[in-house]
């Protein structure tokens, strides 16, 4: 049910988090081009929200998609488990860091942490796997579906 409803299982599930994901990168960069005094912004929801979001972030992906017929073994090792990825209370925090280097020149870095857990970003970076910071410009290359959400498109009932 839920890995194809809310997860890996099928395209849509990971559009549904579109809006969701576009909202927080643009917010991340916004922040850092703004250099205001906001501390925190907080947005709540629960599993079905928070595992389109796992899944649109390229997190918990397994090699093999789940199926009914899986081995035993190959079932109980796999990644996306939502007994762990989604329990109660379970939370998905971008940390947006100002760093300053010794010339004074200031950079934005965003942290990932998933269950108040440090993760690394799976799709940022040079090599688009697999880093512990990225910038906000970086992440819309890393996502590029947040920057260009068409929900409605994907949404639409045909007439």
């Amino acid at each position: 049910g839920e890995y194809y409803e809310g997860g890996h299982g099928t395209q849509i599930a990971q559009e549904l988090a579109c809006p969701l994901m576009s909202k927080l990168l643009n917010g991340l960069k916004k922040y850092s081009e703004d250099d205001n005094e906001v501390q925190a912004a907080f947005m709540f929801g629960h599993s079905d929200t928070i595992q389109p979001l796992l899944a649109q972030l390229g997190l918990y992906v397994d090699p093999v998609p789940l199926t009914a017929d899986m081995p035993w073994e190959q079932a109980m090792a796999r990644k996306w488990r939502t007994g762990v990825i989604s329990p109660m209370a379970a939370n998905v925090d971008m940390v947006l860091h100002r760093c300053e280097n010794a010339e004074g020149v200031t950079s934005w870095k965003t942290e990932l942490l998933h269950n108040e857990r440090r993760i690394r970003w799976p799709k940022c970076g040079a090599d688009k796997t697999n880093v512990q910071f990225c910038s906000p410009d970086d992440l819309f290359t890393a996502y590029p579906m947040a920057g260009d959400c068409k929900f409605d498109e994907f949404c639409k009932i045909p007439q």
